[in-house]
C-alpha cells in the first residue's frame, strides 16, 4: 500500500516531539545567546577540538562540521534574518553520533560557554581564557624549567671535555716520550753495527809476538841447512 505523502514527516515530527518531552534539559537552555556577539572563530575551533576528544582522538570532519552548524549557525551578512539556535535539538542531533551522555555533556559545556561568551567584550568565554592563560604559564615554566636544566648539563658536558682533553694530552705526552726512547735506542743499535769490532791490545801483542817468534825459528832453520847438506854428502862419500 502506496504511504500517503506527508505521513513520514508526521510521524518523524511526533517522534521528536516525544523525545524533546521525555529528555531532561537543563535549565541553562532556557537562556537565550545572542550570535552576533560570539566570537566565532573560537568556539569553532573548539568545537572541532572536543568533537575530535569524543570521538577517542579521530577526526571526523563531518561530525564536526555538524556540530559547528547546530550551534554557531551562519550569520547572513545583511544583519537581516538572524538564526537561532535551539541546544534541545542540536543536543537530540548529536545523540546519534556521539551517544547520549556525551552529546548532553558537549551540548550543555556548548551552551554554558555560549551564554557567557555574549557578555564578554571580546566574545570570548571565561572558560576558554582561562584554559588559554593556564597553557601559556605552563609553557612558560616549562621554558624556564629547561633553561635551568640546560646551565648544569651544559657546565657537566665542559667538565667532562676538559677531562677528555687532560687525558688525551697525557697519553699524548706518554706515546711521545716512549717513541722517543725507542729512536735513541734503535739509532745507538745502527751506530754499533756500523762501528768496526775493536780488537783488544793483548790479542794484538800476543800475534806480535807470536810472528816474531815465528819468524826468528824460520832464519834458524835456514842456517842450519847447509850445514846438515854437507854432512850428508861427506857420509855418503866416505
Amino acid at each position: 500500500m502506496p504511504a500517503i505523502k506527508g505521513t513520514a514527516s508526521v510521524a518523524d515530527s511526533r517522534a521528536r516531539n516525544k523525545q524533546l518531552k521525555n529528555t531532561k534539559f537543563p535549565k541553562i537552555f532556557s537562556t537565550k545567546v545572542d550570535l552576533k556577539k560570539i566570537n566565532y572563530p573560537v568556539l569553532t575551533m573548539y568545537i572541532e577540538d572536543k568533537i575530535t576528544e569524543l570521538l577517542g582522538g579521530v577526526e571526523d570532519e563531518i561530525v564536526q562540521q555538524m556540530a559547528v552548524n547546530l550551534f554557531l549557525p551562519e550569520i547572513p551578512t545583511d544583519g537581516h534574518g538572524m538564526p537561532s539556535v535551539d541546544p534541545k535539538g542540536a543536543q537530540l542531533d548529536l545523540e546519534g553520533f556521539l551517544g547520549a551522555e556525551d552529546a548532553a555533556m558537549f551540548s550543555f559545556e556548548m551552551w554554558e560557554m555560549m551564554v557567557d561568551a555574549q557578555a564578554q567584550v571580546k566574545g570570548i568565554p571565561k572558560k576558554l581564557l582561562e584554559k588559554k592563560k593556564a597553557e601559556l604559564q605552563l609553557a612558560q615554566e616549562h621554558q624556564g624549567n629547561s633553561s635551568k636544566q640546560i646551565i648544569p648539563s651544559s657546565h657537566a658536558v665542559n667538565l667532562q671535555q676538559t677531562a677528555m682533553s687532560t687525558h688525551q694530552r697525557m697519553e699524548a705526552d706518554r706515546l711521545r716520550a716512549e717513541a722517543m726512547k725507542r729512536a735513541e735506542a734503535a739509532r745507538l743499535t745502527l751506530q754499533q753495527q756500523q762501528k768496526p769490532m775493536a780488537v783488544p791490545a793483548v790479542v794484538i801483542s800476543n800475534s806480535k809476538n807470536n810472528y816474531h817468534e815465528e819468524s826468528t825459528k824460520k832464519k834458524k832453520q835456514q842456517q842450519q841447512r847447509p850445514v846438515n847438506d854437507d854432512a850428508m854428502q861427506s857420509s855418503s862419500h866416505s
